[in-house]
């Protein structure tokens, strides 16, 4: 009998583990592959128009902060996206069409201590370079339930080396779009959440959702900002040093390849007041970071900007930067290489700053302080 109750007792056993290893073939076997799908979400947002309301969380170094987003977006390039709640910056939100962008505000809440973050900062599609991304760090896809009413992918991006961020993205299977996102920083803690309530595909949206918003005496003619040029990006041959110098105008320092993996990913000029300036972005498919140049002597005939004087800003507004507010700031100085540079930590940024050979360095990550510092010595000892 006790040989009986046993044997029964290990087929069921079976059973269990048949059935389980059954559920997991079935949950990986409708799911596309990371790069069709990093493919088809980077596709969505040209083609896909929605309306939509969103969470979206943000960690600061002095707690969190909530906002709930109404979105209306109209493919290509079209977006509008507008504070719901708190109450107290209700209104305030920004448009965006084609290369036009403007804030949204009112007389009574413009002077608030908050500033609208820029859409880019909000996108979910930062994953052109696939294959430095799946270099980096490991992908996995798999069925994600419903967000928002719809069904999704989940998309795992953890990284292969310490001290990195990951991430958490759940599309939409059908339309692409990423309807909710968790994005966890060095410390595997998470830092945002974006995550959508309602999203309808089939609204009707009115292109004066994305008018102008400002009234006619707003609408003034401006001295011209600073004005930008990508002079190189990675799907462009290798970098010939000569002919960047030869555009900025002064000995720009180049390097490809990083520590960490991080490759050389584009290279812009921006010219303010007539002196040329370059930013280079580096990326390890996930995490960014940017290396700002500019030469120390202006040139003699730069003058005063044309057109008329700026407005007095400090007296208009009494505004931060663009972003959450800043958290406490740690400066430090420091010598690498023989070299003096001040770092400044701001919450989950560090930045670097140094003056070599002519030109005024200043290097912007996320990643650890000591991981920034190696980046920082490379290009010092270039």
């Amino acid at each position: 009998m006790e040989l009986i109750k046993n044997v029964i007792e290990k087929i069921w056993l079976i059973l269990i583990v048949t059935i389980i290893i059954s559920s997991q073939i079935s949950a990986y076997a409708d799911v596309p592959k990371p790069e069709a799908l990093f493919v088809k979400m980077s596709q969505a947002y040209q083609t896909v128009d929605f309306e939509g309301r969103f969470t979206m969380i943000f960690r600061l170094p002095m707690g969190s902060q909530s906002l709930d987003i109404q979105e209306y977006r109209k493919a290509p390039n079209k977006r509008r996206i507008e504070i719901i709640s708190p109450s107290d910056i209700a209104g305030l939100g920004m448009v965006v069409d084609g290369e036009e962008r403007w804030r949204l505000e009112s007389n009574e809440k413009k002077h608030l201590p908050f500033r609208f973050l820029p859409p880019e900062h909000l996108e979910e599609t930062q994953f052109q370079n696939f294959r430095l991304l799946l270099r980096n760090y490991k992908v996995g896809v798999f069925n994600g339930g419903s967000v928002a009413g719809r069904d999704t992918y989940l998309i795992e991006i953890t990284p292969k080396q310490q001290n990195r961020p990951s991430r958490k993205l759940w599309i939409d299977a059908e339309k692409g779009i990423p309807l909710k996102s968790e994005l966890y920083d060095t410390q595997k803690v998470l830092r945002r959440l974006i995550a959508y309530s309602k999203i309808d595909f089939n609204s009707a949206i009115d292109d004066k959702l994305f008018k102008n918003p400002r009234r006619f005496w707003d609408t003034r003619k401006r001295p011209p900002g600073p004005k930008g040029e990508e002079i190189w990006n990675y799907n462009q041959s290798k970098v010939d040093i000569n002919k960047l110098r030869e555009k900025t105008q002064f000995d720009i320092v180049v390097i490809e390849q990083l520590p960490g993996g991080f490759a050389l990913q584009s290279i812009n000029t921006i010219e303010i007041d007539k002196a040329k300036n370059a930013h280079l972005k580096y990326s390890d498919g996930l995490t960014a970071l940017s290396v700002f140049q500019s030469p120390f002597d202006r040139p003699p005939d730069r003058g005063k900007p044309e057109g008329p004087p700026p407005p007095n800003r400090e007296k208009q507004r009494n505004e931060p930067p663009p972003g959450p507010p800043p958290g406490p700031e740690k400066e430090e100085k420091v010598k690498i290489k023989g070299i003096d540079c001040i770092i400044l930590v701001k919450g989950p940024v560090t930045i670097i700053r140094w003056n070599k050979g002519g030109v005024y360095f200043t290097l912007i990550s996320e990643l650890e302080k000591n991981d920034t510092i190696k980046i920082a010595t490379d290009f010092i000892g270039k």
